[in-house]
This record gives C-alpha cells, structure tokens and sequence, in this order.
C-alpha cells in the first residue's frame, strides 16, 4: 500500500494513481495527515513543523518521501532515522516527471532489497537519481586513469587516440605556456607504469576487477543514455590481463564514459 498525502498544489495524483495500478500496486490519496499510514506514504507538506510530525509518527522501516512543487535539496545523509524511519526527499518538481519516471520510483519504492539501497550512500541504482546527487565515483575514476594512460601514449596514430586527446584538451595543455612546465619532458617514458594493470587498480586499494567491474556497470545503468557501454567493458576486460597494450581500447572507453557523463 501506497499512501499519497497532498494539502493542495500541482500534485499529478491522476497520473500516480494510474501508475501504481499498471504496477498493481495498491494506493490511497488522502488530505489529512492522520489518514497516513502503510509502509510507503508519499508527502506534500504545507511546512516543515507538519513533515516533521509526518516523520515521527511514522514505525520503523516506514518509508516517508516529501515532494515539493518548487523541487527540494537531494536527500540528506543519513536517511535512516534512529526510529528506522527511510526519509526521502523526491528532488524533481513531481508535475515534470512522466509516467516512466513515476513507474522507476515506484518499482524501487515497492522493492524491500531497493529500498535498503537507499541508505548505501555510495549504492548506485535506478531510482536514486530522484532522491539524491548521485556522484558516478567509479566511472569518473576511470575518466581520470584513463586521461592519464592516454598522456602517456599521446604518440599514438590511432585516430580513437588523437580524438580523445583533442577531447581532454592535451594540445592546449602540453602547448600552454602556463602547464607546459608541469608535463615531463620523458612522459611518453612512462608508457611502461601506465600499461600495467597494478597502476590502474591502485586507486581502489584491495578491490578485485569483478568487484570494480560490478561497480562501474551499476553506475553506468544509472545514468540515463543510450551511450554504448561496450567500449568501457571492453577496457575493464583488459584489466583481467597484466598490461593494457592497445591504447585505442583506452581511448574509446573515456571518449564513452565522457558522453555518458556529460549526459548526465
């Protein structure tokens, strides 16, 4: 059961309702703050002092989601209350959403594994990007290793290579007469420690490449495009072997990652 509490305002209850009965999922409307109860109650609420109220009345292992009509500040950390109350703050306007957006809320709001996600700061899943500023830690990691190999390789005649370079901004860097001084004149030396694998995983200390691939791919599904995710699988199965030889496979991986996060 789903309750929908609403004092007034731009609340598309029309369109929730509809959804949560494609999803088969049971839902109420009310427009007193007594009648809200159930697991998951989704909240317009005419001021802080009457949100609060809502939170603390709620049991534990309620879910409460305040909605504003002017949008709110993403979700604080921790979401758990000391009550084991999940409290959620829906960031977009709920008018702007469409009916694909309310069906990912819902199919995760109704999910008991998705919902303890939620309090896993640093979890990415499909729904989070309602809720908080999600930060695609691993992906933006790579972009970063990745700049860094692609440094060291900037010899290279793969045109992925030269496209990606262009795409970091290295002719105006290594040019510049205020970087020039910073970027060794033995760089392209340094091919060696940026091939292997060691270098690539040091970053995340003790995590396996099956753990740091897992990471990566949940952060990509994340993100919402319909960007290729098979160049950057690709580069992550490199990893399995001992060096990364072929620096197209590096290039069209970050040159894959920079659009999907520029999606975003």
């Amino acid at each position: 059961m789903i309750t929908i509490y609403s004092y007034g305002g731009d609340i598309p209850l029309e369109t929730i309702t509809e959804v949560c009965q494609q999803l088969n999922i049971e839902v109420e409307c009310v427009d007193d703050v007594s009648l809200i109860h159930g697991d998951i109650a989704l909240c317009h609420s005419m001021s802080e002092e009457q949100w609060q109220s809502i939170v603390s009345t709620a049991s534990s292992g309620n879910v409460r989601v305040r909605m504003s009509t002017v949008g709110l500040a993403p979700t604080p950390q921790p979401i758990l209350r000391l009550s084991g109350v999940i409290v959620l703050h829906l960031i977009n306007i709920p008018d702007d959403l469409n009916e694909s957006d309310w069906k990912v809320i819902f199919r995760n709001l109704t999910d008991a594994s998705m919902i303890n996600l939620f309090a896993e700061p640093y979890t990415m899943h499909e729904a989070k990007r309602f809720f908080f500023s999600v930060y695609p830690e691993f992906l933006l990691s790579f972009s970063i290793l990745c700049q860094g190999y692609l440094a060291t390789n900037s010899d290279s005649d793969y045109v992925a290579v030269k496209k990606a370079l262009t795409k970091m901004g290295w002719d105006y860097f290594k040019d510049s007469d205020n970087h020039a001084a910073i970027i060794h004149a033995d760089i392209l030396n340094k091919k060696s420690e940026t091939k292997k694998r060691s270098w690539w995983l040091e970053p995340f200390e003790n995590i396996s490449v099956d753990e740091i691939s897992n990471k990566v791919h949940k952060e990509w599904d994340a993100l919402e495009s319909n960007i290729d995710y098979a160049a950057v699988g690709k580069l992550l199965t490199e990893l399995e072997q001992e060096t990364i030889k072929n620096p197209a496979i590096v290039a069209n991986a970050y040159l894959a990652i920079t659009a999907r996060l520029e999606k975003e």
